[in-house]
């Protein structure tokens, strides 16, 4: 599955830093902005096709597996089109905790096959090299340091490994 974070990456070769401290500004006239080219049909909602063309009109062409990973994480509400406050929750401050809650309302099953991909050395644990060749593997490379900050981040006990209940 794709992250928001993942997400917000597209956007700009630069990312995740300097997205992040430019989404965390963006005004709302300009998150509207960026929805209403999104939303070519103009009826207030952005739909897979739409979202895969846009993603395709700024240079970032992806796969129709990989639009529907991206479509489904942001519509929240699963009736399968991205409202307008969806959209925005893409841009908000605090996006990793909004991801947070959606993992939250994963069926446990879904959870579990994540963690078990993560988890190579299936001893229950997901280590830092495990989460940074997983993101590897879903083609979203990441340097030590980015994959140690998100690591600590998950870590919340900090015995040097993820378990399936801080997943």
């Amino acid at each position: 599955r794709i992250s928001r974070d993942e997400f917000k990456s597209i956007f700009r070769p630069d990312a995740p830093e300097t997205l992040k401290s430019l989404l965390q500004t963006l005004p709302d006239d300009q998150i509207a902005a960026i929805f209403t080219e999104f939303d070519t049909s103009k009826d207030g909602f952005v739909d897979l096709d739409e979202l895969q063309a846009a993603l395709e009109r700024v240079g970032k062409p992806i796969s129709k597996d990989r639009a529907v990973e991206i479509f489904t994480l942001v519509d929240v509400n699963g009736d399968g089109r991205i409202s307008r406050d969806e959209f925005k929750s893409i841009f908000r401050p605090d996006a990793p905790e909004t991801l947070k809650s959606l993992l939250q309302t994963l069926p446990d099953d879904q959870i579990a096959a994540i963690f078990t991909e993560f988890d190579t050395s299936k001893d229950g644990f997901v280590d830092l090299d495990e989460l940074q060749a997983a993101l590897e593997r879903v083609g979203k490379p990441i340097s030590k340091d980015r994959a140690v900050e998100i690591f600590t981040l998950v870590d919340v006990n900090g015995d040097g490994r993820i378990s399936r209940d801080e997943f």
